[in-house]
């Protein structure tokens, strides 16, 4: 977990969840969490066609919605 604040001073957390069946380093989703609010930061694993029909990507925004 990792906490820093936006240039405007809003406090985040970035944390990253990783399942025990993973099987590299590379294959975790990376959280920030912000005034209430949690979305998944783009990265390679969430680009994968099997991984990103599960995740909704917002094109005027950097961060992913993760859909259930």
């Amino acid at each position: 977990m990792d906490e820093h604040h936006r240039p405007n001073g809003i406090p985040v957390t970035r944390f990253t969840l990783q399942s025990i069946y993973a099987q590299s380093d590379d294959e975790k989703l990376e959280f920030e969490y912000e005034s209430g609010n949690t979305n998944i930061l783009a990265n390679d694993y969430t680009s994968l066609t099997e991984v990103s029909g599960q995740v909704l990507f917002e094109p005027w925004e950097r961060l992913l919605t993760y859909t259930f």
